[in-house]
């Protein structure tokens, strides 16, 4: 795929998905003690976009920028007096690196004679644009100790220089991001796995077992509620993940009052409050499809119905590996969840915390709950989106922040 395309489909996300699977930092520091957060009005009435200041700066200076396109000669130029590298597992924000642990630090003449070789970039324009994320690992390069410059790394397949005007691919990225794995820095090698087990998800065939799955593991009251599900157009990427396209009569009840109705639907079933809670956590715990981003937060969403002292209740009460401990993290890890307890969730304390990981963990097969969770817990809100959230709530403003 183009830069150029990834840019245009990287921006809709910004605009329209609520979570991303993009290479992250361990820590997010900005170098310059500043922000490394800027929120935009949306193009979508009440929206808030929230993106990284690189690529405000980028958007801000696009067909203005002064600073060259990347180029082959430039970067050999630049790597040529280079006497030692860093790895540092970060990403980066105007040309250096943010805080993050050190990888790798060394000055072995065989490893950089390797880095050289492997930094083959495409001069073609239509490679060139700006992934919008802080990107992660980066390398630092120095020439006789004195540091030169950082490349920042895009998910192993392109890289970032603040010499250059935009982000440009590799032409060999399987073998750059196997050799980062080789030296500690495996983040882009497991992200390329992931998007491998992407690719089997793309068939006509994949694309039903996923939606069958939804509504075979949905209480009995859910399925009568979403009502019998249209067939899915055929052919690769014509895959249908919004709910409303896929349920005429979950289509035909209006948008603001869709979560009350299914709420009621599944206390037609259950009764009791917490056997309508439990009932949802498992049903979110039993859809496996990391990537069926639509079907799998809908129980969660359906949760924030609830007082969260009620699922709490339930979640604690959970036997040893019980499926709710899987939903509970979906739960605790969801955006829509975050912005309710802006400053994090008292409730969710040390223990809570450990023994919600313990039971992922144990399952063997959630690492992408794993990882979401960890990173939840780890940095609850990014402070711009807290400020745009609480800027908009005093206007008395239910905004959507993407």
């Amino acid at each position: 795929m183009s830069f150029k395309m990834r840019f245009i489909l990287l921006a809709l996300v910004l605009l329209f998905s609520i979570d991303s699977a993009v290479a992250k930092p361990e820590l997010k520091k900005s170098p310059s003690a500043k922000s490394l957060w800027t929120g935009r009005k949306g193009k979508i009435d009440g929206a808030v976009d929230i993106m990284d200041v690189d690529s405000a700066r980028y958007i801000d200076s696009k067909n203005k920028s002064k600073l060259p396109l990347p180029s082959q000669k430039s970067l050999d130029q630049a790597l040529s007096d280079i006497t030692r590298i860093r790895i540092v597992d970060s990403g980066t924000e105007g040309g250096k690196a943010l805080e993050g642990k050190v990888i790798l630090d060394t000055s072995d003449p065989r490893i950089i004679h390797e880095l050289r070789a492997l930094l083959r970039i495409k001069e073609d324009p239509e490679s060139f644009g700006h992934d919008m994320c802080l990107g992660g690992p980066c390398i630092e390069v120095y020439s006789k100790n004195n540091w030169k410059f950082c490349l920042g790394i895009q998910h192993g397949s392109s890289i970032r220089w603040v010499g250059w005007s935009d982000d440009t691919d590799l032409l060999k990225p399987k073998e750059f991001i196997l050799w980062l794995a080789s030296k500690g820095a495996t983040g882009p090698k497991l992200e390329m796995e992931r998007q491998i087990e992407q690719a089997k998800f793309d068939s006509p065939k994949s694309q039903q077992a996923r939606l069958n799955q939804f509504i075979q593991t949905m209480p009995a009251s859910m399925k009568v509620f979403f009502g019998a599900a249209k067939s899915l157009p055929g052919g690769p990427g014509n895959e249908v993940l919004m709910l409303d396209e896929l349920f005429p009569k979950y289509k035909a009840i209006p948008k603001e009052r869709r979560l009350s109705a299914a709420k009621a639907a599944i206390a037609s079933q259950f009764p009791k409050t917490q056997d309508q809670i439990r009932a949802l956590l498992e049903w979110s715990a039993a859809i496996d499809y990391p990537y069926a981003a639509a079907y799998r937060k809908f129980p969660t969403e359906l949760l924030l119905e609830y007082e969260p002292s009620e699922i709490l209740a339930v979640v604690k009460a959970a036997a040893k590996g019980s499926s709710a401990w899987v939903g509970a993290s979906r739960l605790y890890s969801y955006m829509g969840f975050r912005d309710k307890f802006l400053y994090g969730y008292p409730e969710l304390d040390a223990p809570l915390k450990q023994r919600i990981l313990a039971e992922l963990k144990a399952t063997g097969k959630n690492k992408n709950d794993v990882q979401e969770f960890e990173e939840a817990i780890s940095e609850w809100m990014y402070p711009i989106r807290r400020e745009a959230i609480l800027r908009e709530r005093a206007k008395g403003n239910h905004s959507q922040f993407r």
